[in-house]
């Protein structure tokens, strides 16, 4: 039986000393050319900072705070609505305006999976689609946006706001 060496030879931790600078060359040279990792070091580090910040909000007014106004505006329609809501909404070209008047609700409320997320049970029926295919819900409250949707109901309104929801 061979009688084994109890220290490793100097060849021997050179080799392994050029091979871990090798590696770690390898390794900065991916974090710096693909962009992938910076989202990982940079953007996750920043956005925990930022969430610690913010710790003691309740659910809602976090979402407040990262979805600005569309979520607000959902909570509104939300509260302001019973469960079993049907809400007629804008058409998107009301959201999608090319001027900054509606620059603090923006397109993503016209995701209609995104939006009906945030005021579930509640149903949201697009007046686009309405136009476009007759739905079998019918809507029984008006989400009022940019002063759209008081000429959809039936009786009169003594003080508008322009951004509100009604019942039809």
């Amino acid at each position: 039986m061979k009688k084994l060496r109890s220290t490793p030879s100097v060849r021997y931790i050179v080799k392994n000393l050029v091979v871990l600078a090798g590696v770690l060359l390898v390794i900065v040279l991916l974090v710096k050319t693909n962009t992938g990792y910076d989202l990982l070091f940079n953007k996750l580090l920043q956005e925990r900072v930022a969430q610690q910040q913010y710790e003691d909000l309740s659910y809602d007014d976090r979402r407040a705070v990262k979805l600005g106004y569309n979520f607000t505006y959902l909570q509104l329609l939300r509260s302001r609505t019973p469960e079993t809501a049907v809400i007629l909404m804008p058409p998107d070209s009301v959201f999608r305006r090319p001027d900054d008047e509606h620059a603090f609700i923006d397109y993503w409320i016209t995701n209609r999976g995104w939006a009906s997320y945030f005021v579930y049970p509640r149903r949201l029926v697009y007046s686009d689609d309405l136009e476009a295919e007759p739905s079998r819900l019918r809507p029984t409250h008006v989400a009022i946006v940019h002063y759209w949707g008081y000429d959809k109901l039936a009786y009169p309104v003594d003080k508008k706001y322009p951004y509100d929801v009604m019942p039809f």
